[in-house]
């Protein structure tokens, strides 16, 4: 085992952990960030599998395969996060209308 391995693992067992004990997220999400902490686990004690599975795929290299997963990953959860602050956009002008005509209605009222 490199050098790099155990420090790698660590870090991900780390964030892994973080991720359960501080952020507020449904169970769904937190198997989903345990089951990936896992994988790169697996595949940072195993650099092989990658690349046998990138073999498998068409790709020449382990490292290859991952970073195109990851790019699909980071392009997935750059849509989610739009939609989510799209959605909190909407919410806030929402509240300001409530807010505005509650406020007009109070004033033409006295």
């Amino acid at each position: 085992m490199n050098l790099i391995q155990p420090l790698l693992i660590s870090l991900l067992i780390a964030s892994a952990l973080i991720y359960q004990r501080r952020m507020r997220s449904k169970v769904g999400d937190r198997m989903i960030a345990i089951f990936l902490a896992g994988i790169g686990a697996v595949l940072v004690a195993s650099p092989d599998l990658s690349t046998k599975a990138a073999h498998l795929l068409g790709v020449g290299r382990g490292a290859d395969l991952v970073f195109y997963i990851s790019l699909i990953g980071i392009g997935f959860l750059m849509m989610v996060l739009f939609s989510k602050v799209r959605a909190l956009e909407a919410q806030i002008t929402s509240l300001a209308r409530e807010i505005a005509i509650s406020q007009a209605e109070t004033k033409h009222q006295l």
